[in-house]
């Protein structure tokens, strides 16, 4: 658990820095969260270094980036702020420059109104 709390403190510090607020929502039509779990963990902890970062395509949506506190191997993150529409393939083709990829999930976001 500590380390989980250091990875997301390491994002928002991160994401911080790019002016980027750790509240501030993706934007109308965010519909997804997204899972990456890496083959190792250095994978994840470079993973954290997108926060604030854009998929191509989907312009205006900040994707906020926090180590998965379900992967107990630290080799997983989960990104929010997802634009609508976003497929599996977007997702695997950002974080690739990260480490080699092991899996992608999308799931969708509960809204709690």
């Amino acid at each position: 658990a500590k380390g989980a709390a250091k990875g997301v403190a390491k994002g928002v510090a991160k994401g911080a820095a790019k002016g980027v607020s750790p509240a501030a929502p993706g934007g109308r039509g965010t519909a997804s969260v997204g899972e990456v779990q890496f083959a190792q963990p250095d994978g994840a902890e470079a993973a954290l270094g997108l926060y604030g970062s854009e998929l191509d395509g989907f312009p205006g949506a900040m994707l906020r980036v926090e180590l998965d506190p379900a992967v107990k191997s630290g080799s997983g993150v989960r990104v929010l702020g997802l634009p609508a529409g976003v497929q599996q393939a977007a997702l695997r083709q950002h974080f690739a420059e990260c480490g080699r990829i092991a899996a992608v999930r999308l799931r969708s976001a509960e809204s709690k109104a």
